[in-house]
């Protein structure tokens, strides 16, 4: 298996087997990076609770809407203002 781990800022146009894209709870919409299509799908799981941003929380989501990525990782990373990397070294 190959891995590779990189900063994208065209989500869109990244191929990929998986991207991971961070979650924050008290976020109110999503980078400029995330595609409409995706940001839709996005916020209908935030509506109906399945995506709630929690620390550690995942989801994954297969054919993310708007990626040429096969799959796309969501990561709970909590309210904006307490999150630091040191926290997630354990994942």
């Amino acid at each position: 298996m190959n891995f590779k781990l990189s900063v994208a800022s065209n989500l869109a146009e990244t191929r990929a087997d998986c991207l991971i894209l961070g979650s924050f709870s008290d976020q109110q919409q999503w980078p400029e990076s995330v595609p409409k299509e995706l940001a839709e799908q996005l916020d209908k799981l935030r509506r109906g609770g399945d995506l709630t941003a929690k620390p550690g929380e995942s989801i994954w989501i297969y054919h993310p809407q708007g990626l040429r990525s096969i799959r796309l990782l969501l990561i709970g990373c909590g309210e904006n203002e307490h999150w630091n990397i040191a926290g997630y070294q354990g994942f």
